[in-house]
């Protein structure tokens, strides 16, 4: 599988941040969602329409 690198700068609020001082494991699927529609936005696509389909995430999870 080729190697396709993709970034975006994302903000951290300070209600991003647990009592530990790290990012909450919890906010982690919203940066996913901020870098997901950032990757589709550089081909001109959107989550509801993607060459006239939605997309949509079927599951997600986060283990720690």
């Amino acid at each position: 599988m080729k190697e396709y690198k993709f970034s975006i700068p994302l903000t951290i609020r300070i209600n991003d941040i647990n009592d530990g001082k790290h990012v909450g494991y919890q906010n982690h699927l919203l940066f996913f969602q901020e870098v997901r529609i950032a990757y589709l936005n550089q081909f001109g696509y959107t989550e509801s329409n993607v060459e006239g389909f939605g997309i949509m995430a079927a599951a997600a999870e986060v283990q720690i």
